[in-house]
């Protein structure tokens, strides 16, 4: 981790994000930049007031965060998921993060900064819902083998190896209403037997990989509805953030992340990385 961007819209959702920022710089050593966009359909008189005030908000902010790690600050004019997309790009940082949006549910995070942010961009985004009191020690990690959720893994473990990583998969049963209890089970078995051997190659190479710096992995693999079993298993051993890999297909509606990733980030409350491969 190097370089990091945080955008702020100067709200109190916004609060969170910058202090998780400002920790996350200071614990590896990032430089870290400040982003607010002002709306350019303002008239100009009005954007220069603005931007004063958006510069004296984001000061005092920095101030009472007690930041030992100095950002710079950028104000730009346009809409927010844009331009934090462009600079994100322009200055080729690790990583994006934002406050949580307002409101719950899927119908309100479409659409939303966050939503457009990870769907149109390619740097990962980690979106802060909880106080900051301490880093991040418990990690659970969706995965369902796509380049998506290996990157995911991949991203995560590199930025946090001293981090316990709780690695869950979902199998199916197909056709399971139309078949008996000890099919059902054999399937189900059979399913967990191949997910068990994938996943042990994939976390073999990430080991082989990353040496003494890998993480500790603990997995499980369950039969059901993913969002459910990884929500099954956020209640038992309570992250402290959550990873998801991402497929931001662009042009769709309700697919645009991926519906798992949607329903997780629209009704966090727990920080998400969104990472896209």
């Amino acid at each position: 981790m190097k370089r990091i961007l945080v955008a702020t819209d100067l709200s109190a959702r916004s609060d969170r994000a910058l202090r998780r920022a400002l920790t996350i710089a200071h614990e590896s050593a990032s430089t870290l930049e400040v982003i607010h966009v002002i709306d350019d359909a303002w008239p100009g008189a009005e954007i220069e007031r603005q931007d004063q005030c958006a510069r004296s908000v984001i000061a005092d902010e920095l101030r009472q965060a007690g930041a030992e790690t100095k950002p710079s600050t950028t104000i730009v004019r346009g809409q927010p998921f844009v331009e934090i997309v462009k600079r994100a790009t322009e200055t080729g940082v690790d990583l994006i993060v934002l406050g949580i949006h307002r409101g719950k549910g899927r119908e309100m995070f479409r659409g939303t900064t966050a939503e457009r942010v990870i769907r149109l961009g390619h740097t990962p985004v980690l979106v802060v819902t909880t106080p900051v009191t301490h880093g991040y020690g418990r990690v659970l990690v969706g995965y369902d083998f796509s380049i998506h959720s290996k990157r995911a893994l991949e991203f995560a473990a590199l930025w946090l190896p001293a981090a316990e990583f709780h690695i869950v998969h979902a199998t199916h049963v197909p056709f399971k209403g139309f078949l008996g209890p000890q099919t059902q089970n054999e399937i189900a078995d059979d399913e967990e037997s191949k997910a068990a051997g994938r996943l042990e190659e994939d976390l073999t190479a990430l080991k082989n990989r990353f040496g003494a710096r890998c993480p500790q992995f603990h997995v499980s693999i369950e039969e059901g509805a993913p969002l459910a079993v990884i929500g099954t298993h956020a209640k038992k051993v309570r992250p402290d953030l959550i990873v998801i890999g991402t497929y931001g297909r662009s042009g769709l509606s309700h697919l645009v992340l991926g519906s798992i990733a949607e329903e997780l980030i629209a009704d966090a409350t727990i920080d998400i990385l969104a990472v896209k491969a």
